[in-house]
């Protein structure tokens, strides 16, 4: 279930000179309606709380399922905090992130969520900035997470690469949030997934007879039988170290390489456990924003 709860947007304070300004403002007859009207009308409207900044208006589009117009009203939002000289503001990004995955926009959302991450600037100085990063990791780890399960047989390497990339932002929201459930569910996923479709590819590759694979050694097959039964016994650091030797040794071995992928990710990932035999499914929902 994606989370509804979006980050809130900082309140924006109207400079006393500005309210003054804005007090004295003469009226405007009816009739003869001056072409920045719309635009005075409205700030004056915001000094005193009585219309919602773009932001929060985005915020409500979004609750009511109105993702477009979500997406318009943070676009609106971000072109007033550059106009006005403002810093930029990581909730709009990645609430427009959360409007384009809603969509279905996974290769966009993704560009919003690492946009989010990188206005963050520099190392995250307080508890607020660390739990914003670790939503932001972990919707960007569910947008490459979905790439990747809608690619088609003929994009493989393109889907390995986004679920790879999946598994460094799920263990990025762990590092900084270690007992995330979510995103420890979801690693799961996207590494049982990710071990599918490198055995499938790599049985595509032995089907089509690709002449750069060539047939393994009697050696080599006699090291892969070594790793994978110290594999079978849970030590994989072990296994790894067999076929890293015979892969430098035997070059009938290159194929071996996505096992070594494999060991790699269970060493790095698992921690020395075998993952549960997940079905590819949908991935958690969305994390929920916090006030920024």
């Amino acid at each position: 279930m994606v989370g509804e709860v979006l980050v809130s947007f900082r309140t924006r304070i109207v400079p006393s000179a500005l309210l003054a300004l804005l007090l004295a403002a003469p009226a405007f007859a009816q009739d003869a309606p001056p072409a920045s009207l719309p635009g005075l009308f409205s700030r004056i409207l915001r000094a005193f709380w009585l219309q919602a900044p773009p932001g929060k208006q985005g915020n409500k589009a979004y609750g009511k399922g109105d993702y477009e117009g979500a997406l318009r009203k943070y676009a609106q939002a971000d072109a007033e905090d550059r106009a006005g000289g403002r810093p930029a503001d990581p909730a709009l990004p990645f609430n427009a992130g959360n409007a384009l995955y809603k969509q279905k926009r996974y290769a966009e959302a993704a560009e919003a969520y690492g946009q989010a991450l990188k206005q963050l600037k520099g190392p995250l100085k307080t508890a607020r900035d660390s739990a914003f990063a670790a939503r932001a990791h972990y919707n960007l780890g569910n947008a490459h997470y979905q790439k990747g399960a809608a690619a088609d047989s003929t994009a493989a390497d393109q889907a390995i690469g986004d679920l790879r990339e999946a598994l460094a932002r799920y263990k990025k929201t762990l590092q900084l949030d270690p007992e995330n459930r979510d995103a420890k569910h979801n690693l799961e996923r996207a590494q049982t997934l990710l071990q599918q479709l490198l055995k499938r590819q790599e049985q595509q590759k032995k089907n089509a007879g690709d002449p750069k694979q060539p047939e393994p050694s009697k050696r080599a097959q006699e090291a892969l039988a070594r790793a994978l039964q110290l594999a079978q016994e849970r030590r994989y650091a072990e296994a790894k170290a067999v076929l890293e030797d015979i892969l430098r040794a035997d070059p009938t071995a290159a194929s071996y390489r996505s096992h070594l992928k494999r060991l790699e990710d269970v060493i790095q990932i698992q921690k020395g456990q075998t993952p549960a035999p997940l079905a590819p499914r949908d991935p958690r929902g969305l994390q929920k924003g916090l006030g920024i």
